[in-house]
């Protein structure tokens, strides 16, 4: 499944191909703690990106069989038009930039970090 993590992070302006970068685990709301993914879609309205300049959108295939990702209560009560998300419950995400595609969409390898 196609996960995306909309960013405002200024680094992410320099990053090539082969180079890795951590996304670290913040808070949203009343969620928890995490970083946040967007089912099949980015979500610019819930991304700290949003409220920002957005810097960067962050795709991964994830394998989400795998217990480290946890359903976000949007996934649960989702909106119509709206992805659900995914979140890491607390696990930082090491990301190695694997293509950046022409929308400057930054596809990548991901494993999680603690």
């Amino acid at each position: 499944m196609k996960l995306f993590h909309v960013s405002g992070w200024d680094y992410l302006k320099e990053v090539s191909v082969g180079d890795c970068f951590t996304l670290k685990s913040g808070t949203q709301c009343a969620e928890g703690i995490g970083v946040y993914f967007s089912e099949g879609t980015p979500r610019f309205s819930a991304a700290e990106g949003a409220h920002n300049d957005i810097i960067a959108t962050i795709v991964i295939d994830a394998e989400l069989s795998d217990a480290s990702w946890y359903r976000s209560k949007s996934f649960k009560a989702r909106k119509p038009g709206k992805p659900r998300t995914w979140h890491t419950n607390g696990k930082n995400v090491l990301c190695i930039v694997k293509n950046i595609d022409e929308y400057k969409q930054i596809h990548c390898l991901y494993q999680f970090k603690k």
